[in-house]
């Protein structure tokens, strides 16, 4: 039973709109309660990226916001994880060929740390020395090209499958690749 203790203060409480960073042109995307204005800022939100691009396709990708600021009762965002989840990693993964697991970590061009973490499949059996050039690659290509991009825009091209394409096509002159993700994307406590 609910004690009149515990209703009145859920009725003080305000909501508070939370909306996407300006990368999503600040779309709301959930409301929040909370006694104080204070109370929200480092609450953190779990979404997917359709919620966020209105794109059917890019479902299967999800999203933590944190909650920075507020601002005429809108709680402000910034991206703190993007990541895929296993179930729809699992869907892909099939016998015959090899999963390679590159994880990296990189500074941005706006000085935030983070953690990456690729996968690629092979279509077929290939050797351990071709595993560790495709490897080598992507190391490569991470140290080289994402420390040119600001956090915003690396979100943006991992959305876009713009690095994964980048990857795949300059890997796959070492051997046939079936699939390359971007299982996850952290950023790393300052």
């Amino acid at each position: 039973m609910v004690t009149a203790k515990k209703a009145d203060k859920f009725k003080r409480k305000m909501w508070y709109s939370v909306v996407s960073p300006v990368l999503f042109n600040r779309k709301e995307i959930a409301t929040t309660p909370a006694l104080e204005p204070k109370d929200i800022i480092g609450r953190t939100i779990k979404t997917n990226a359709f919620v966020l691009l209105g794109n059917i396709k890019k479902q299967s990708i999800s999203i933590k916001l944190q909650i920075t600021g507020l601002k005429d009762n809108n709680a402000e965002t910034m991206i703190k994880e993007y990541w895929i989840p296993h179930m729809h990693l699992s869907r892909v993964i099939r016998h015959g060929g090899r999963k390679i697991q590159v994880d990296e970590a990189v500074e941005t061009k706006d000085k935030k740390k983070v953690a990456i973490t690729m996968m690629v499949l092979t279509k077929g059996r290939s050797t351990e020395t071709q595993n560790k050039e495709i490897s080598k690659a992507v190391h490569d290509y991470i140290k080289q090209e994402l420390p040119k991009l600001n956090y915003d825009s690396l979100i943006l091209n991992a959305l876009m499958a713009k690095i994964q394409t980048e990857i795949k096509i300059n890997a796959k002159k070492i051997f046939p690749l079936k699939f390359v993700e971007i299982n996850r994307i952290r950023l790393m406590a300052a």
